[in-house]
């Protein structure tokens, strides 16, 4: 097999970071990228501003990051892991964040399948960011991502696959196990 694109999504608190860092210093053959690192360093005014922008220039702002991503991409010899998602749930609104660019860009997407209690547990003990979604708000959110990031991988030929275990090692197992039945 090929160079490979992995992304691992899930709404925000499912554990997408700190499972794409443990990765990337167990698997030496994947470079990490966090997504919104990514966007804080390729968007004018960082990603406050980002989230500031009409629905039209951020996802004119999401195209440029993803061509981006896919000039380091192919500078790269090493397979590149990265974080992030495929919608935003603001005020029991959604905001879908794929972009037709990212259709080209993965290889490979796993699917945090967090259970919606264990993330708003997680989201209250997050010292680091402030987050305020009740358990149905979550729930939903999860439906609509898991959904619409499961359907763009059929019609696009991305290799897609749910993560159901919580644990940091678990999850990791499953990822490495599922990756090394296609001989990486």
């Amino acid at each position: 097999m090929g160079k490979m694109c992995v992304g691992i999504y899930g709404i925000s608190g499912s554990g997408k970071t700190t499972l794409c860092n443990y990765i990337s210093t167990k698997m030496e053959n994947f470079n990490f990228y966090d997504g919104s690192d990514f966007i804080e360093r390729n968007v004018d005014g960082g990603i406050n501003n980002f989230k500031n922008l009409s629905k039209e220039k951020k996802y004119y702002e999401r195209l440029k990051v993803v061509r981006e991503f896919k000039k380091l991409s192919s500078c790269n010899t090493e397979n590149i892991i990265t974080s992030g998602h495929f919608c935003f749930f603001n005020k029991s609104k959604i905001d879908v964040a794929w972009t037709h660019e990212d259709n080209n860009l993965y290889t490979h997407i796993f699917y945090l399948d967090t259970p919606p209690k264990i993330i708003l547990k997680w989201h209250k003990n997050d010292i680091f960011r402030k987050r305020s979604f009740s358990c149905s708000e979550i729930e939903k959110w999860l439906k609509y991502e898991k959904h619409g990031i499961e359907s763009v991988c059929l019609e696009n030929n991305i290799k897609f696959n749910t993560i159901s275990s919580v644990g940091l090692i678990n999850r990791y197992n499953e990822i490495l196990k599922k990756l090394n039945m296609e001989k990486i």
